[in-house]
């Protein structure tokens, strides 16, 4: 319980729920507009929605590629420092 150990946990819950929040966000983002496409669609939540966002809305397939990333904790996202404190303490 020292003060480094404390201030990685709390970077790291803030971090993990700023990335959750931001691919739940992106997610919702791409099922709006599958629903506003196909008025139809039964399942929004299919993988298949999800091919040609690169050229369908490239702002929001990199915003979801980086929170991705994040939620991995690859180097030098929010994650990856949130776990690096942490483990160094």
């Amino acid at each position: 319980m020292t003060p480094v150990s404390i201030a990685g946990g709390v970077l790291l819950a803030l971090g993990h729920g700023l990335m959750k929040a931001g691919a739940f966000i992106a997610v919702a983002v791409v099922s709006y507009m599958v629903l506003t496409d196909k008025k139809d669609a039964k399942n929004t939540d299919d993988i298949g929605n999800f091919a040609g966002l690169g050229k369908r809305a490239p702002i929001t397939a990199f915003s979801l590629f980086v929170f991705f990333l994040a939620l991995a904790g690859i180097p030098p996202s929010a994650g990856f420092i949130g776990k690096f404190v942490l483990f160094s303490s």
